[in-house]
């Protein structure tokens, strides 16, 4: 990661004013006598003079003074919470220095002192993002994240920094470059959601791709999916051990992205996605891409349940307007979109929809399945989310919707007419 020189920005006075008021409460809560080592916060100001905040001054005015940073515009965006703990930290030994002394404390300019310390324009910083199971032929960008070739990489830095760079394998693995600007330690978090949000779109395309086979595990450094557990079976009446069975999660088969797969990619739409990214969008293409992160979210998960509970999400993020019951116009719109011109398929496709909702509602409302298994669960609403979306990405593109109420007028229409 490559961090610049910083700018100053702006804080209102009102603003100043309400942080002010709260560094003059952190200070009345200092305390150094008796400082339990169950106190909320505290630290040393030399080997034997501890100090600490009390449960009010933390509970309440610390994180009245974190919430206050965080509701900043464009301030409260480029701090991590890490950074923002280690700046207040360093106020707190500032005003304990200052009451261990029984000086008068300036708090105006103080605050105007700390302030400077937060209210700065950070410049864009370059991060490189280590990703497993994804590997790459040619560069591939995704809005503002680009993908590489391990081959690629062009960059010398010191070996104490990459070294979990030259652990990856080239032929499983790959780097993501992304631009953000933010404080380091907010831009690696936002650079690791940003390349987690392309990544689910290579998920989407690649169930379309491979619509036979288990979606591939592709995932951030660090979110390793992989796990190893053992259940010992013993008879009961004489001890004997019967065997031992292994759950495992392997490691993942790479996800290649060659010429073959980007040909594939272009009919299912990459072109049209990459599009949706890097524009103004319309309330419609807006629910379809979130749709995508949904579903995307859903392929990596390992337990089934959790796995149908965020794909039947992306469904109903695909189709469903806010208000709406889902029980009451899911099924036949969903039916409608996914067969459009067969009547038969379709009241099929309802029964089946409807008994979908119903065990979403059982898992939301009672925390259970009703009838069907959460493998059965999952499996059907990734089959579901997957065609539903896409065939939403096709509409979109062919009828240039730009809200529900015209996918809604659409299925009426459609409906009638395979009536007549």
């Amino acid at each position: 990661m490559k961090t610049l020189e910083k700018k100053p920005m702006s804080i209102s006075i009102e603003k100043s004013n309400e942080i002010e008021k709260t560094i003059q409460e952190l200070f009345n809560h200092i305390v150094f006598v008796e400082v339990s080592e169950r106190a909320p916060l505290g630290g040393y100001l030399s080997v034997k003079e501890p100090f600490a905040i009390d449960n009010e001054g933390f509970y309440v005015h610390y994180q009245n003074l974190m919430k206050s940073i965080f509701s900043i515009e464009k301030l409260g965006e480029q701090w991590s919470d890490q950074a923002l703990k280690e700046k207040i930290f360093k106020l707190l030994i500032q005003l304990a220095e200052i009451k261990r002394d029984v000086n008068i404390p300036n708090y105006e300019q103080i605050t105007l002192d700390w302030i400077k310390e937060i209210d700065i324009e950070f410049e864009e910083q370059e991060c490189y993002v280590s990703v497993i199971g994804l590997t790459l032929l040619e560069p591939l960008q995704l809005g503002d994240v680009k993908f590489i070739p391990l081959k690629d990489r062009s960059f010398s830095f010191n070996k104490i920094f990459t070294s979990h760079i030259d652990q990856l394998i080239p032929e499983r693995d790959c780097l993501a470059i992304t631009h953000v600007t933010a404080e380091w330690q907010k831009s690696a978090e936002v650079a690791r959601e940003k390349v987690e949000k392309a990544l689910n779109i290579l998920r989407f395309i690649g169930a379309l791709i491979w619509w036979d086979r288990p979606i591939g595990h592709i995932y951030v450094a660090g979110k390793e999916l992989e796990r190893v557990s053992y259940t010992l079976i013993v008879e009961a009446k004489t001890g004997q051990i019967t065997g031992r069975m292994g759950h495992t999660e392997s490691t993942p088969a790479p996800f290649k992205v060659d010429k073959e797969f980007l040909e594939f990619a272009e009919f299912y739409g990459l072109s049209h996605i990459q599009s949706l990214i890097s524009q103004k969008v319309s309330p419609i293409e807006d629910d379809l891409m979130a749709a995508i992160q949904w579903f995307g979210y859903a392929s990596q998960e390992l337990t089934p349940l959790v796995s149908f509970v965020k794909f039947y999400i992306a469904i109903e993020t695909a189709v469903k307007k806010d208000g709406e019951k889902a029980r009451t116009v899911l099924p036949k719109r969903i039916a409608v979109l996914l067969e459009p011109w067969s009547k038969v398929r379709q009241d099929e496709l309802e029964k089946e929809l409807s008994d979908i909702i119903g065990e979403r509602n059982a898992v939301f409302h009672e925390g259970k399945v009703e009838k069907y298994s959460p493998s059965y669960l999952a499996d059907t609403g990734r089959i579901l989310a997957r065609g539903v979306i896409n065939q939403l990405r096709l509409k979109i593109a062919s009828e240039s919707w730009k809200t529900k109420d015209e996918l809604i007028t659409w299925a009426h229409t459609q409906t009638k007419r395979l009536s007549e």
